[in-house]
């Protein structure tokens, strides 16, 4: 296995609120290197979360920000009748894509790709 090609300081999450409807929540990963040219970053996997991550100036250095898509905080209305025609509106469970990693809540992995390898 190679060694990481950068280092990263101590990443902050953070999550918020929006009118009691929506939570957004992002983690923020500082890079303690600048020469990260040949590095495309991809995604951030963190608390059974999967993000696209963004490379960001920061005062003099470069951060690496993953926003995890909001999510409803309370359940939507269902419709339940006994005639199955009225239950139209209703959506039907969605799966989530399954989760690669076994992570603890203070882990994450990021995943990027250097020379058109993912690593």
């Amino acid at each position: 296995m190679e060694a990481v090609p950068f280092k990263t300081g101590e990443a902050v999450y953070m999550v918020t609120e929006d009118q009691e409807v929506l939570t957004e929540s992002t983690i923020q990963i500082p890079l303690l290197e600048n020469n990260v040219e040949d590095i495309s970053f991809e995604k951030v996997y963190f608390r059974g979360k999967i993000a696209s991550v963004e490379v960001v100036p920061n005062n003099n250095q470069w951060t690496i920000i993953g926003r995890f898509k909001p999510v409803t905080l309370g359940k939507p209305d269902i419709t339940m009748d006994l005639d199955p025609r009225k239950e139209v509106g209703n959506r039907p469970h969605q799966p989530r894509e399954p989760f690669p990693f076994a992570l603890t809540s203070e882990e994450y992995v990021l995943s990027y790709k250097k020379d058109q390898n993912i690593q």
